[in-house]
């Protein structure tokens, strides 16, 4: 989501959402952005907030390659087209890896 849907979000006090294509880094300038923008125009933050992440677990790596590839790849790369982050490594992992990484948002 761009800086100005974030701060017409933020204006009127809704609830952000945040899309699966985001990395850490642009996550926490969107929320932080967002905040900003809902105290300046004197809302209170709100208590929920929306952050979609997509993840496919089964045991190893090269299983969720295979079983995911097809359909990861093509939708990442329509991503990738759109100048959004994200690429099909960043997607599929073993469920252990995945867990973790799912636990830093």
């Amino acid at each position: 989501m761009s800086d100005p849907a974030i701060k017409r979000i933020g204006r009127d006090g809704d609830t952000l959402f945040i899309g699966p294509v985001q990395r850490k880094y642009m996550i926490r300038h969107q929320i932080d952005l967002h905040q900003a923008t809902v105290e300046e125009n004197g809302h209170p933050i709100p208590e929920d907030m929306v952050i979609v992440r997509e993840f496919f677990c089964v045991g190893r790596r090269d299983e969720a390659m295979e079983k995911a590839r097809r359909g990861f790849k093509r939708k990442y790369k329509q991503y990738e087209g759109h100048g959004f982050d994200g690429g099909l490594h960043t997607f599929v992992l073993p469920g252990n890896t995945a867990k973790r990484r799912l636990g830093a948002y």
